[in-house]
């Protein structure tokens, strides 16, 4: 009796493992997907989307100021995963059955904590190269745009700027919080991160404790997670 339990278990391992690869297989496609035929720069230099990457005369993806990350084999483009923090290079191969992120170099900082975030509001691009077009011409491929959404941060270049010398912002939904100005810049201001009166927020306030000898928009930078923006305000002079 013991014996065919064990075979029966067995059996229903090998049938659930056998679902899951059927499952992993099938990964639906993005609704949105958009199919492109990208020909190399001899035969026309199709572009993908608004990148500016495109195909060279050794079919290498390429293109100025962007990064390409290649996640090797996957099925479908389906299995091309969010933005995160992965190898980049600004020339890859372009290779059938492959999958890839493509975004512009200004959509990736390092913050003083070596954490890497990206820019809310910016698009990146999703793509998996389904065949190669026929004499080495390029190769097709399903792609789709991505916004990074603002969350918990505040939309690019808001204006914080409420006073002559200090500056507040709140904080309370942020995570793994980081914040930075220009390196030239930051000897002008020290920061604080205070708990409101009756502990209904947590807020972050700025105070210029040097002169800049000249007017100036300073933009600060914050991270949270794996995401960043950033605000402006006037500084004193």
């Amino acid at each position: 009796m013991g014996k065919n339990n064990s075979w029966r278990i067995c059996l229903l391992l090998l049938i659930a493992i056998g679902f899951m690869g059927c499952n992993n297989d099938n990964t639906v496609e993005p609704e949105g997907a958009i199919a492109l035929n990208m020909l190399n720069e001899d035969n026309g230099k199709t572009t993908l989307g608004e990148s500016g990457v495109y195909l060279d005369k050794s079919n290498n993806f390429t293109g100025r100021n962007v990064f390409l990350s290649d996640l090797g084999p996957m099925s479908n483009l389906g299995f091309v995963s969010d933005i995160k923090a992965l190898p980049v290079a600004d020339k890859v191969a372009a290779t059938v059955g492959h999958g890839y992120l493509v975004y512009a170099e200004e959509t990736r900082r390092e913050f003083p904590s070596k954490n890497t975030a990206f820019a809310v509001g910016h698009t990146y691009y999703k793509m998996y190269i389904e065949s190669a077009i026929e004499e080495n011409k390029g190769v097709r491929v399903k792609y789709i745009p991505v916004t990074i959404p603002t969350g918990v941060l505040p939309e690019p270049e808001t204006d914080i700027t409420t006073g002559n010398a200090s500056w507040s912002l709140d904080i309370t939904k942020f995570r793994d919080v980081e914040y930075v100005v220009d390196p030239d810049l930051k000897h002008c201001f020290d920061f604080f991160v205070d708990e409101a009166d009756g502990g209904s927020g947590i807020y972050l306030s700025i105070y210029q404790v040097e002169p800049l000898g000249y007017p100036a928009t300073v933009n600060l930078y914050l991270r949270s997670g794996d995401k960043f923006s950033y605000v402006t305000f006037n500084a004193a002079y």
